[in-house]
């Protein structure tokens, strides 16, 4: 590849991944693969984004709850990366973050600390910050659909799965 690489060259580079399917977004080039993803950004060449665990989109190698504040921080802003399209269908929306919380982490809306259950300790949680508007407020705190509140609709997304469990 050239100094001055273009997606074709990246693509001819990497199109020999052993097992991935490769998706070309027009401004990055994600691998998939069982393990995980290579995410290559075609605007800075230099930063080569390895996620090794699907659904990873902190890219800090390993599936939290901070994954799902990730990605609704993500569709706040705007931000397309790559990395916060869990289901690969080459945008970042509300899909996303039901497919890590329901596919990935194979669990329901609820179920705050991610344990596979949808119980009465995670009300307890939501409850106690039920009612509360801060910037910090994610989903171990109760804040289901990333608007960093507690309030009613995340109680309903709670109560609709309560009793859950995998």
């Amino acid at each position: 590849m050239t100094d001055s690489g273009s997606a074709s060259d990246i693509d001819k580079l990497f199109v020999n991944v052993q097992g991935a399917t490769a998706t070309d977004t027009g401004t990055q080039l994600l691998y998939t693969q069982e393990r995980g993803n290579v995410i290559i950004d075609y605007d800075n060449i230099e930063s080569l984004i390895i996620q090794e665990v699907i659904g990873d989109a902190t890219l800090d190698g390993q599936l939290s709850a901070s994954d799902i504040d990730a990605v609704y921080s993500a569709i706040g802003e705007g931000n397309t990366s790559i990395q916060f399209d869990i289901n690969n269908d080459g945008a970042v929306d509300l899909d996303d973050p039901n497919k890590l919380v329901q596919c990935v982490f194979n669990t329901e809306f609820g179920d705050l600390n991610l344990d596979g259950r949808v119980a009465f300790d995670d009300f307890l949680v939501l409850s106690a910050n039920f009612g509360k508007d801060e910037p910090g407020l994610g989903w171990v705190d109760g804040d289901l659909d990333g608007n960093k509140q507690v309030n009613f609709m995340d109680f309903l997304k709670l109560s609709a799965n309560f009793g859950f469990e995998r």
